[in-house]
């Protein structure tokens, strides 16, 4: 079973660290990278069974959108890449916080732990 990852990123430097850290934690990994919320939501489309998405938006902003409902809909992990104190917590759904800067090892142990989940 291949792992699917969604990245949500507006900043290009930033979604290319990210999915490279991804591909390199989770070989053969599938990672479908989105600047937008409208282009998540296009490509959640085409995704049937998905393993998590880092998303660097405000958690109001994306339940607003519907991608957090989205990508909940998906058997998706909300992955929510936080910098400094900017996003409030989400009482709406369920969320990570992953925080700026991350490591290569911060989120591979991640996905280690969302392997283990997506096993049990």
């Amino acid at each position: 079973m291949s792992l699917n990852f969604l990245i949500l990123e507006p900043n290009p430097f930033v979604a290319r660290d990210l999915s490279e850290i991804v591909m390199a934690s989770a070989p053969g990994s599938v990672v479908t990278v989105c600047e937008t919320q409208e282009a998540a939501l296009a490509a959640l489309e085409k995704i049937d069974d998905l393993t998590a998405a880092f998303v660097n938006a405000r958690p109001a902003d994306i339940q607003k959108s519907g991608l957090a409902e989205k990508i909940v809909q998906c058997s998706g992990h909300v992955l929510i890449i936080r910098d400094e104190d900017r996003y409030e917590t989400s009482d709406h759904f369920n969320c990570t916080f992953v925080e700026m800067p991350f490591t290569t090892d911060s989120i591979s142990e991640i996905i280690q732990n969302l392997c283990k989940i997506s096993a049990e």
